[in-house]
């Protein structure tokens, strides 16, 4: 795609999910970084004239959930071996190249940038890294010393509202949404992604008592965003995965939560059917299975089943720093693991 190899309104440098990327245009939420050779390009061209028109396609895959018009919410297609065209029903287009090098977007006018980051940081940034061969949970993750933890899960089981109740907490956050795992030297490292967490309003009224403390993510989207990098810390390095922390059903009649262990096959389980990439078109999981299986052979896995009142999150997050302290230390366990400090 000659055409569009060179950005037109300055370039941009910036490190996500440990990837070099440039930007023909700023990312507010991607981390700034010196100029140097990219391992992704984004060529993000709103309105413009779009020139994959002229290649073949085949559907690959489409959304079983549609919009209020009843078209599917995303739709997929390969283009003559060479490209994949993501296609979302409110208007945002992107391109991707199968060797996961470059990506290219459209969108209407009438569409904000701020919603096509919603896509971009997300299902389309998501298959990205699975192409580029990285391991992808659905989860967020923060960073307590010098290692991470995993908080997976299903939608709603709080992932991005305990990980806000840690960045509260002081502690840095890495990632939201997707957790990307780069597996070396014995180690499965956790890339830090975006400088924002996305939170529901319930969440936002949970954790500051009233639901629009945080500015809303755009002016089409109930979500509201926490910003990383100031007053909360945002994670810049990579750090080795040290727990992953499954959120259950909030049925503990314990006000800090009872955590428990989770052996390593209950754990692939729970992985496997929360990976971020499951809801991503593909016609094979069979890599993405080895790295799991060898990740729970390394990483302890712990079942959290936090207290039904959403004000007690806080005290969770206690809870899950002993707990790994109790973990990684070999110490004798318990099952509801309370800070009295």
């Amino acid at each position: 795609m000659d055409s569009l190899s060179s950005p037109e309104k300055g370039t941009f440098f910036y490190s996500v999910f440990g990837l070099q990327v440039r930007a023909n245009r700023p990312v507010d939420v991607f981390l700034p970084t010196a100029a140097g050779k990219p391992d992704v390009s984004f060529y993000l061209q709103g309105a413009s004239p779009n020139p994959f028109a002229k290649f073949g396609r085949e559907e690959w895959h489409r959304s079983p959930y549609s919009d209020d018009s009843g078209q599917p919410l995303l739709r997929v297609w390969k283009l003559d071996g060479e490209y994949l065209h993501f296609q979302y029903s409110d208007g945002p287009e992107f391109f991707i190249d199968r060797a996961g090098g470059s990506v290219w977007s459209f969108w209407p006018e009438h569409v904000g940038f701020d919603d096509v980051l919603t896509y971009l940081a997300g299902p389309a940034f998501g298959y990205l890294l699975f192409l580029r061969g990285m391991t992808l949970l659905h989860a967020s993750a923060v960073a307590v010393g010098d290692k991470a933890i995993a908080l997976v899960g299903p939608a709603g089981a709080g992932k991005s509202t305990t990980a806000a109740a840690f960045a509260l907490a002081k502690f840095p956050v890495l990632t939201d949404d997707i957790v990307a795992v780069r597996e070396g030297s014995g180690n499965f490292l956790v890339q830090p992604a975006y400088r924002r967490l996305c939170l529901w309003p319930d969440s936002v009224e949970a954790l500051y008592g009233f639901s629009e403390a945080l500015p809303p993510l755009t002016t089409t989207w109930e979500k509201r965003g926490l910003e990383l990098g100031k007053e909360y810390r945002f994670e810049e390095r990579a750090l080795p995965l040290s727990a992953i922390y499954v959120l259950g059903e909030r049925t503990s009649a314990e006000p800090c939560g009872t955590i428990t262990q989770l052996p390593p096959r209950e754990l692939l389980i729970s992985l496997v059917g929360n990976t971020y990439a499951s809801a991503l078109p593909r016609r094979t999981r069979e890599r993405e299975f080895d790295a799991l299986a060898r990740l729970v052979d390394s990483v302890p896995g712990r079942k959290v089943n936090a207290h039904p009142s959403p004000g007690e999150i806080r005290r969770l997050c206690d809870s899950i720093i002993e707990d790994l302290d109790r973990t990684t230390r070999g110490r004798p366990e318990k099952d509801c693991l309370c800070m009295t400090s």
